[in-house]
């Protein structure tokens, strides 16, 4: 049976703390080992961080704990900034795919709003 665990943040600097420990916890709770849990926190902070990046205002991350582990970060609220695509994006999904076993990803405006991440357990 899957269980699934939500979590909505203000998207802040401060706030990332609170997605990486929700990360580990799942991990913790999957009897994930410590190499995979830091893959899969630093991906959770990455896609936080690109979120950030455009100034959207909060996230909701759902931890859908099957296996694969699935990820869903969906981005909230009006993305005030107007901007297309720039290198920090492409490093941050280049990073993300590196990380996980697969990642999707949905644009809305030409921006990112939400990115699923799977990882084989």
């Amino acid at each position: 049976m899957e269980r699934t665990i939500i979590l909505q943040i203000p998207l802040c600097t401060n706030n990332l703390l609170c997605a990486r420990l929700a990360a580990s916890a799942v991990c913790s709770l999957l009897n994930i080992n410590i190499e995979e849990t830091e893959d899969i926190k630093v991906s959770v902070n990455e896609s936080c961080l690109m979120f950030m990046r455009y100034n959207y205002k909060k996230a909701k991350l759902s931890f859908i704990m099957g296996n694969p582990l699935t990820i869903v970060i969906e981005a909230e609220g009006v993305c005030e900034k107007h901007r297309f695509k720039d290198n920090n994006e492409e490093i941050g999904l280049i990073l993300l795919d590196s990380l996980v076993d697969e990642v999707k990803y949905e644009r809305k405006n030409e921006l990112i709003s939400q990115i699923t991440l799977y990882k084989r357990i």
